[in-house]
């Protein structure tokens, strides 16, 4: 991983199971979107600041997800997120979902952003401030 990396440790609810007892698979990038907004509320950039007027958007651009292992309700995880990718207009974070407490690889999610102006136009740089802040 290249930039900054955070942990997020939470359980299953079980409001994110389906009628099979294990997480619905929408609700694994649900858990990897709470990680990454842990991770900017740590790093000073906390998703508010990107709902302000004139601030730049940092929509999700594509997801990825493998699953290796059921979760269910109840169960403890740690998700391990790190910064995979800065490029120029976009970054991506990737995120370990783990099962407490022996951190078996229950699923990996990676979610690409990119740095769009807010009135819609187009895609900007990464500003300064943000790149430091995922670095």
């Amino acid at each position: 991983m290249i930039g900054r990396s955070h942990v997020h440790n939470t359980t299953i609810r079980f409001s994110r199971t389906d009628a099979a007892g294990v997480i619905y698979f929408a609700q694994v990038l649900d858990l990897a979107h709470e990680a990454y907004e842990s991770m900017m509320e740590e790093a000073g950039c906390p998703l508010s600041t990107f709902l302000k007027p004139n601030s730049i958007h940092l929509p999700i651009i594509r997801s990825e997800a493998d699953f290796r292992l059921p979760m269910r309700s109840g169960d403890r995880i740690r998700v391990e997120l790190a910064v995979s990718h800065i490029g120029a207009r976009s970054f991506a974070t990737t995120s370990r979902v783990l099962l407490e407490p022996d951190r078996t690889v229950a699923a990996q999610v990676t979610l690409y952003h990119c740095c769009v102006y807010p009135d819609g136009s187009g895609a900007t740089d990464i500003p300064d401030w943000l790149r430091s802040a995922l670095a």
